[in-house]
């Protein structure tokens, strides 16, 4: 799973930290929550060769050679499994449904008004 990702500040000073939460996506100011596959798409991280940091320690470059034309494979397929755990984990599927612990009677049942 990606703990964070990191990319260049704008003046190429040092490294920005973006967190990723609880629910898996990234938070930032000016947008909504994203995923870390979408985040590395913004016009100023993907200039900024981007890095995805892990839960394990592992660094993965995300473009090759900082060229954002050229997406790594292995970074594609972790941002892929993070993107499918984290739907999986907290997004509802439309065939759960809701049941009632204890029938309440006569709720549908009686027709006569």
């Amino acid at each position: 799973m990606v703990a964070y990702v990191s990319y260049l500040d704008p003046d190429k000073s040092k490294r920005l930290r973006a967190q990723v939460g609880l629910a898996g996506k990234i938070h930032l100011k000016a947008f909504r929550g994203v995923y870390p596959s979408e985040f590395i798409r913004l016009f100023f991280v993907q200039a900024a060769d981007p890095f995805l940091n892990l839960v394990d320690g592992d660094k993965l470059r995300v473009y090759y050679g900082g060229d954002p034309t050229q997406l790594s494979v292995q970074a594609a397929g972790v941002m892929e499994n993070h993107v499918t755990y984290f739907k999986t984990l907290y997004e509802s599927s439309p065939n759960d449904t809701l049941e009632m612990p204890y029938d309440w009677g006569g709720w549908g049942v009686d027709t006569d008004f």
